[in-house]
């Protein structure tokens, strides 16, 4: 392991009380079998995230209903991490679902609708092989969440971390009128339009004015800054990859943080290209130093499947088909879709009535939480014809 930095991992095992797998070797790292075990809390043992000394260590923190997660709150995900954040030494992301409480208010609100328990909507993100191996599920809920960072900051701080938390949100949670509140104790909170279009985007490609921030504008890219933290990920990436065959090493997930170009003036290149659509705008109110960060998806097409999908959408394509339609509906919108139709029988009448709150997957065994061999950047496999839980 290279000196001066410590897998994100460990702190959240001390934190969550998590017991390592087996005594370590060092007493910075946790050592595993050699094969993953099912609770290992990054879904990778060569690229899970490390914290660096010297640099503010950001994470995301996604908080959102996602009920139930679909393919495009992945893709916001991904796009975030891997595009809009070169210069902020984003490391890792942590998806957030909220408790049951905080999501049936608004589901009883809405006519004839349904909602899945906290416990199945984590599985269905940790289920899917998509998933990066950056990111780890969070299960208790937002409240829970906000003392878990403050203890998670602390704790590395004590070993000389730094460690700070950035907000997401997809580009239908805020609008000029009505703009995120800061949370976590950072100043910047990033949206992005990767799931679904901005309602505020005109048709020049401009971005509406937001209440009480200033217009706009493209993120001014510290090439300097930008060349330190490339270095740095083209350093990690050689030093985790340095003991691999090459057929281990060229298996890395390319959303991975260690799957990056050797060659330092590529990577520079890319991460200064893909910044060209990133803007950002401050707020007026002097002391309150706030940013809005926007990371633009020009690549957005309205016929790709991870795009303009909603839970909303969703739920009513759950609610109202059956068979084979609804079989290929999951594998177009659905996260870890097989295990959705796997445990049908649990929500397919309720959906349709409308009553189910708080729908607990019944008769689920541990052959049924394997998730499918899969990077992830491939394409999972497709629920059709998936055994029965008889």
């Amino acid at each position: 392991m290279v000196e001066n930095t410590s897998p994100l991992a460990l702190y959240i095992e001390q934190v969550n009380n998590y017991e390592p797998m087996s005594p370590p070797s060092h007493p910075k790292v946790t050592v595993y079998p050699p094969s993953p075990p099912s609770n290992l809390i990054f879904n990778s043992l060569h690229s899970a995230p490390n914290l660096v000394k010297g640099q503010t260590n950001r994470v995301l923190a996604y908080v959102g209903s996602f009920n139930p997660p679909h393919r495009g709150h992945l893709h916001l995900l991904k796009h975030v991490f891997t595009r809009g954040t070169h210069d902020m030494n984003v490391v890792a992301a942590i998806v957030i679902p909220m408790t049951d409480e905080g999501v049936s208010a608004k589901v009883q609100a809405e006519d004839g609708n349904f909602m899945f328990g906290i416990e199945e909507r984590c599985l269905l993100w940790k289920q899917d092989p998509r998933l990066p191996p950056w990111a780890w599920v969070y299960e208790n809920g937002f409240r829970a969440f906000t003392i878990f960072s403050e203890r998670l900051i602390q704790e590395s701080k004590k070993d000389g971390y730094q460690l700070e938390f950035v907000p997401l949100c997809g580009a239908g949670d805020a609008s000029p009128s009505s703009t995120p509140r800061p949370r976590f104790g950072c100043k910047t909170t990033i949206i992005s339009d990767a799931a679904r279009a901005a309602d505020y985007q005109l048709s020049s490609g401009r971005l509406e004015n937001f209440d009480e921030y200033t217009r706009w504008k493209r993120v001014h890219v510290d090439k300097d800054k930008l060349r330190c933290c490339a270095d740095r990920k083209v350093r990690h990436a050689l030093e985790v990859t340095k003991d691999m065959g090459s057929q281990e090493a060229r298996s890395m997930p390319e959303d991975g943080p260690c799957h990056v170009n050797s060659d330092l003036a590529t990577t520079l290149a890319k991460q200064i290209e893909d910044m060209k659509a990133v803007l950002e705008c401050q707020n007026l109110v002097e002391d309150r130093g706030l940013t809005l960060r926007f990371v633009e998806c020009e690549d957005v097409d309205p016929r790709a499947d991870h795009n303009d999908i909603s839970s909303t959408e969703l739920r009513e394509v759950m609610r109202t088909n059956s068979g084979v339609e609804l079989k290929k509906a999951l594998d177009r919108m659905a996260l870890s879709a097989r295990l959705l139709w796997r445990c049908r029988a649990s929500w397919m009448e309720k959906a349709r009535l409308g009553t189910g709150l708080c729908i607990k997957f019944q008769g689920l065994t541990e052959k049924h939480l394997l998730p499918e061999e899969s990077t992830s950047d491939e394409e999972p496999a497709s629920c059709e014809n998936p055994p029965s839980l008889e």
